[in-house]
């Protein structure tokens, strides 16, 4: 569970903030959460991202994933599930980079997850809205 605050959303559709109503009028909006493709992603915030699922994979225990093992994931020593450095296919250290979004003394699998799927919201589109954790 991730609690968020969502304020000032720009729109998608047109770059306003918000949305307007006309009187006697309907108007339609709406807002998506797409965390799935970001918190796969290697990178927050650069445009060139890869999707990864190594360093989940690497702590998993019987197939599964919970906070704590992304809590023990260093985004800044990623290792194996031999506990030896991850390595992508072609044998390449696996590096994450956060852009400097998440606080130095917290660089974690779960703090990148947790941001990924805050900033992972859309409105109207491509819009987004500033948000605050409340966790």
């Amino acid at each position: 569970k991730i609690s968020t605050k969502y304020s000032e959303c720009i729109n998608g559709i047109d770059r306003t903030k918000g949305i307007v109503v006309e009187r006697n009028k309907m108007t339609g909006a709406f807002i998506y959460e797409h965390s799935p493709f970001h918190i796969f992603w290697d990178t927050l915030a650069s445009g060139d991202e890869n999707l990864r699922f190594d360093a989940f994979a690497a702590v998993a225990i019987d197939g599964v994933v919970t906070e704590k093992e992304l809590k023990n994931q260093d985004l800044t020593d990623l290792k194996d599930e031999e506990g030896n450095p991850l390595r992508d296919e072609n044998g390449k250290r696996v590096r994450y980079n956060d852009n400097g979004m998440l606080p130095f003394d917290d660089l974690t699998l779960k703090a990148f997850v947790s941001y990924a799927a805050r900033a992972g919201i859309h409105f109207n589109g491509v819009g987004f809205c500033n948000y605050e954790a409340l966790d």
